[in-house]
């Protein structure tokens, strides 16, 4: 699911939960609230609290007006970011207030309602009680997500004015840069068909998988979901900058990439920060982990044992860490008719005298 669907749903869900807050608020006020003295507490308690309420919110939107001037000036200062910080700050401040006043007000209410509720059952105390907290519960999530749901589309560009990686075909591929800063760099060449190459910073067999998965990552468009920040430090902030950035550059048979990309820091859900190379723009992207390509260009070599003739291998010790495993394979008896070789299955060595380079 992209973020635009989401974007969508995030304030029809945040109505919902808006809805079953106001029938169960309706439903608490159906019930009974006991005798005339229950009536008498229960009123005086609410009265208190909403004076309570009241007076701090006072306080409260005082503080909320200079904090988001602050917010305000410090964007506006330093050039980044944007004005509508402070009435984000605002709308969030103005949509707890409602929460806590819808809240205090059907809590006061369905108290007095349990306590009578109790005199038949816990059944019904316990139905009261809970429906009188889910409430105040429901109140939170529905005006956080009706509160993001509007301001997020106007903080961020549209989905028309965000750039889009077209898709490739991976069958036109015939070389893969990956630069690790800017110094590091590895150049893969070859094809779907024939195979891939490491050819610098040394030359080797290529990893297919891995080959494939890169490419795969591409085979559909990748869109810049959302405008994140720009600027130099926002660069450095993402990972995006040229001394931390992951290059990707996937080549044709022309000089000019078919994808560039510069991949920073992950997100959850496969997302990840990204920049497009001459740009100081950081937006996310759904391009896998930054672990797909950011990793010693030795792990790309093909993992696969290849000879030419792998008859001819008798042992195999493999070293890793100073740890060395050998394994043996025995000639059972004389060649075949045709020359192959009788030979037997490995055999792990635990503590063979043969000789490792």
């Amino acid at each position: 699911m992209d973020s635009q669907t989401l974007l969508l749903l995030a304030p029809i869900a945040g109505v919902i939960a808006l809805a079953y807050a106001f029938v169960t608020a309706g439903w608490i006020g159906k019930q009974d609230a006991g005798n005339t003295e229950m009536k008498t507490i229960a009123s005086k308690i609410q009265e208190g609290a909403m004076a309570f309420l009241g007076a701090e919110y006072r306080v409260l939107g005082l503080f909320v007006l200079v904090v988001a001037g602050v917010l305000v000036g410090l964007n506006v200062s330093t050039g980044k970011g944007s004005p509508l910080i402070g009435v984000a700050f605002v709308v969030g401040a103005l949509c707890s207030a409602l929460a806590g006043f819808a809240g205090m007000r059907v809590a006061t209410q369905a108290n007095v309602r349990t306590a009578a509720a109790a005199r038949t059952g816990l059944s019904p105390a316990l139905t009261v009680a809970f429906r009188g907290g889910a409430v105040m519960g429901m109140s939170v999530v529905g005006l956080a997500l009706l509160g993001l749901g509007l301001m997020v589309p106007s903080s961020t560009s549209g989905p028309g004015e965000l750039p889009v990686l077209s898709e490739i075909d991976r069958d036109d591929v015939q070389r893969i840069e990956i630069s690790l800063g800017q110094l590091d760099k590895m150049v893969i060449t070859g094809s779907m068909d024939a195979g891939w190459t490491i050819v610098a910073p040394f030359e080797a067999e290529a990893d297919d998988l891995m080959v494939r998965s890169l490419l795969k990552v591409f085979q559909d468009p990748v869109r810049m979901d959302v405008k994140v920040d720009e600027g130099e430090e926002a660069l450095e902030t993402y990972l995006v900058d040229d001394q931390n950035g992951a290059l990707v550059e996937l080549f044709g048979a022309g000089e000019a990439p078919l994808v560039s990309v510069v991949i920073g820091g992950d997100m959850p859900g496969g997302h990840s920060f990204v920049r497009l190379p001459g740009s100081q723009v950081v937006y996310r992207a759904r391009v896998g982990s930054r672990g797909r390509v950011d990793r010693d260009f030795s792990e790309w070599r093909d993992k696969m044992v290849v000879q030419d003739n792998p008859e001819e291998v008798r042992w195999i010790a493999l070293t890793r860490g100073g740890e060395t495993l050998r394994f043996l394979r025995a000639e059972l008896g004389p060649p075949g008719p045709d020359g192959t070789p009788n030979l037997g299955p490995w055999v792990y060595l635990e503590d063979p005298e043969f000789p490792v380079d």
